[in-house]
């Protein structure tokens, strides 16, 4: 009973949403229906401003963070700490307060890869650094960036003497994730160059 309660909890946090919060309260207008969309840190900062966004960003990556990095540290079941983190993940891109229409969940993403390895955190932003510098669709690069945690995560997880099939879970449900999310936009600008 105990888990089910967390793991309700962290999908619910994961709901959570100060995007649209911000847009609806301090701005008087909803992130749906400004630039993409997207209630994320991306499009507030094109709709809303830097500030704004920022907070967004830091927000986002709090909530998976700082869960994830406590279960880790009191249940010291790597499996419930790798399913804490997914479902905080899904829960900002599915948010039941907010008719199941969420961001696009990188910087939640990258707060609960941080708080599993401070060191493939710092990896993946100098990935997401060199691939956004290269590409010329940056959003394709939390996808590619998503892509290559699969083999080097549960890599990490053998050099740490940590067990691979959780982080190995969690790599793949996270790329599906950002895939999944950022198809559509992928397949818009596909139909806009043919």
């Amino acid at each position: 009973m105990f888990y089910w309660i967390c793991a309700v909890s962290a999908y619910l946090l994961g709901s959570l949403n100060l995007s649209i919060w911000i847009s609806k309260r301090i701005y008087g207008r909803d992130i749906h229906s400004l630039g993409s969309g997207n209630p994320g840190t991306a499009n507030t900062l094109r709709t809303l401003g830097l500030f704004p966004a920022a907070l967004v960003f830091a927000f986002d990556f709090c909530k998976a963070y700082f869960p994830v990095l406590l279960v880790q540290n009191t249940a010291e079941n790597t499996w419930f700490s790798v399913l804490t983190a997914l479902l905080i993940i899904y829960g900002h891109c599915f948010p039941v307060f907010h008719r199941f229409r969420g961001g696009k969940g990188v910087a939640c993403a990258f707060g609960a890869v941080a708080a599993f390895s401070p060191v493939m955190a710092f990896l993946l932003l100098t990935i997401c650094a060199i691939l956004s510098l290269s590409l010329r669709h940056v959003f394709l690069t939390p996808v590619i960036t998503a892509a290559m945690l699969i083999p080097t995560f549960p890599l990490y997880a053998v050099y740490t003497g940590r067990p691979v099939f959780p982080f190995l879970l969690f790599s793949v449900g996270i790329f599906a994730l950002l895939w999944n999310r950022h198809l559509l936009q992928f397949q818009t600008l596909n139909n806009h160059s043919t």
